[in-house]
């Protein structure tokens, strides 16, 4: 079915066959395929797609290791999706080293979980201090996925008592390796 959707989106250029068509490939686990299409009507129609199209091509950017023509694309979209997608998206962006682009992006009010989190993550490892503050404010905005790395940063910052209170706070099953001895150098110097 995603076949006949996509031939009839390339004869008339209908963007709700198009809409069809990619929803249809991803559900069929034709990632790669999905993204091609997207990326090819994104370019072709200046970002201009419905909202269902923009989240999923965001979505496969977040969920991936993006090249960096595909990082211009997703920066053009952190102003196109929802709150969480665009978290996704400037996480992705902070994690690939592109901390330019989340700083222009969030500007100088950072206004929810994401943009805290991806600017905590941009101040790691040089200034874990400035991550800390990050990292707490996002979990005022509801963040809970900032626990571990704000135990990361309170240690890399010199705060090891603050650091072993998070790292109590998580159940041990749901610590790496690399945070269980972390955890513990915490505990050492706490």
């Amino acid at each position: 079915a995603a076949a006949l959707w996509e031939r009839h989106y390339q004869q008339t250029g209908n963007l709700n066959s198009l809409n069809q068509a990619s929803y249809l490939a991803l559900n069929a686990g034709q990632r790669e395929h999905t993204q091609q299409l997207l990326e090819s009507a994104y370019d072709r129609h200046g970002g201009k797609l419905p909202p269902a199209m923009l989240q999923r091509l965001a979505g496969l950017y977040a969920s991936s290791t993006p090249t960096a023509a595909q990082q211009q694309r997703m920066i053009s979209l952190l102003n196109r999706v929802d709150a969480a997608t665009r978290g996704q998206l400037l996480a992705q962006l902070a994690e690939n080293g592109q901390c330019t682009a989340v700083q222009q992006a969030v500007g100088d009010h950072p206004s929810g979980a994401g943009d805290y989190r991806a600017l905590g993550r941009c101040a790691m490892p040089q200034r874990p201090g400035e991550a800390v503050v990050y990292y707490q404010h996002a979990q005022k905005s509801g963040d809970r996925g900032s626990r571990l790395p704000l135990a990361y940063a309170l240690e890399a910052a010199g705060d090891s008592a603050g650091a072993l209170a998070i790292w109590r706070s998580i159940p041990p099953g749901e610590l790496s390796d690399n945070a269980r001895l972390t955890a513990s150098r915490s505990a050492l110097n706490a």
